[in-house]
Parts: structure tokens; C-alpha cells; sequence
């Protein structure tokens, strides 16, 4: 069963294809509208050489919490840097996506922590838990580790930083995804 995701203004999520590298932009011209939101992914971390740093998770993506009209769909459709509206018209997030990209949104904010143990590589603490995914990809040498899951337009992977765990360290107990 799809629901779909609300907030209590009955705003649903809908995403924005947008030019990649005009995310910002776009997520900052949507609250020109006053009763939409936007939300943008955006993983903050510190670089090799010590420099705190932002890249957006999700590159060429920008997500929209409004109430759909027609004209609503006209203005999101035309802003610069809109390339399209994912999905059919007027057709809401469902809620286990937008769970997912809501993980994402707070991995910026509180990170993830993940263990490896052998050859496996578990999620043991952040927002990321929340939500069904798997990880593909490890390197604990860059702290970087790849997860797929269900977004808007079918399964994807994304790559973010993680902090790697000695087993035994853990603050709680390792849960299966």
C-alpha cells in the first residue's frame, strides 16, 4: 500500500529533476512561493586537509512540500533550473521514499556510524537506521560507504560519509537491516 507522505499543513513531497549544480538555487527560489518548503540533502564533513566542507547527496535533485494545484505544478514546473517534476501530474511522494530521503536529510545533520565485521559492513547508528537500505560499498580508508535504497525513481545508490567503529565499541547492539 502507497501512502503518502504529509505534513500537518497537508503539504505533500514531490521532487524537482533540476540542473545539477542549481540545487541550492532552486531549493532557495521555492520559499518565493511562502506556503511550500523545500528540502535539500546535504552532507556536511571535514576534508583530508581539515577544511569543513557541504556537497548535496543527491545531485540534480530538489524536494518540494506543498499543497499540488495546477498552478502550483505550472510555477515548480517553470522555475530556472527545473528540467522536470518526477512522476505523473500531481502525483505525491509515497511515504517510504520520502522517509528515505528525509534519512538522508538528517544524515547531514547527526552522520552515520557503521561497523565492519569481516567483510560485512553494518549501520549502527544515524538516521539512516530508519530506513530500509543496504550498503554496497565500503572504504574505510576515505570514511566513505555506499547505500541503496528506495527513492523517487526507483532504487538508488548514494555515497557519504561514515564513521567507521572497531567492533566492541559500539554504543549499541548491531541490528540487522
Amino acid at each position: 500500500m502507497n501512502h503518502k507522505y504529509h505534513d500537518s499543513q497537508r503539504r505533500e513531497w514531490y521532487a524537482l529533476h533540476v540542473r545539477t549544480g542549481e540545487e541550492r538555487d532552486v531549493a532557495m527560489d521555492v520559499y518565493q512561493f511562502g506556503d511550500t518548503d523545500s528540502l535539500l540533502p546535504i552532507e556536511r564533513y571535514t576534508g583530508r586537509n581539515g577544511v569543513e566542507r557541504e556537497r548535496v547527496l543527491m545531485p540534480g535533485y530538489v524536494f518540494v512540500g506543498c499543497v499540488m494545484t495546477a498552478d502550483m505544478w505550472q510555477r515548480l514546473r517553470h522555475l530556472r533550473g527545473v528540467l522536470r517534476i518526477l512522476g505523473e501530474p500531481y502525483e505525491a511522494i509515497p511515504e517510504e521514499q520520502m522517509a528515505a530521503v528525509m534519512a538522508l536529510y538528517w544524515h547531514g545533520v547527526n552522520g552515520t556510524q557503521v561497523v565492519r565485521v569481516g567483510s560485512a559492513t553494518q549501520v549502527i547508528g544515524g538516521a539512516i537506521m530508519e530506513v530500509a537500505h543496504e550498503v554496497t560499498c565500503a572504504d574505510e580508508r576515505q570514511g566513505i560507504i555506499t547505500v541503496a535504497m528506495e527513492l523517487p525513481g526507483g532504487t538508488r545508490e548514494v555515497t557519504m560519509h561514515a564513521e567507521f567503529i572497531t567492533p566492541g565499541e559500539e554504543k549499541g547492539q548491531m541490528q540487522a537491516n
